[in-house]
């Protein structure tokens, strides 16, 4: 594939289990040409869930800073 003009420089893997990883790394650097920078596993600690017309108030965390500490310490492992 020709990426000339983009400006894409690489990407993150999104949902995805570590033990593929390695497969789908290689096979998109080799056939479509673009770095992977790294993965964010699939986790439902992940998620934050929403409600009907829009998402949780972050006051209805108990502790919303904690949380997203959390999920960045996760996301740095991988990328």
């Amino acid at each position: 594939m020709d990426f000339k003009g983009s400006k894409i420089k690489g990407v993150i893997l999104n949902r995805i289990k570590k033990e593929v990883y390695p497969l789908f790394k290689e096979q998109i650097e080799k056939y479509v040409g673009i770095k992977v920078l790294g993965f964010i596993e699939e986790d439902r600690n992940l998620k934050i869930e929403s409600k009907y017309l829009g998402l949780v108030d972050p006051v209805e965390y108990k502790s919303i800073e904690k949380r997203i500490d959390d999920i960045e310490e996760f996301i740095r492992r991988n990328i």
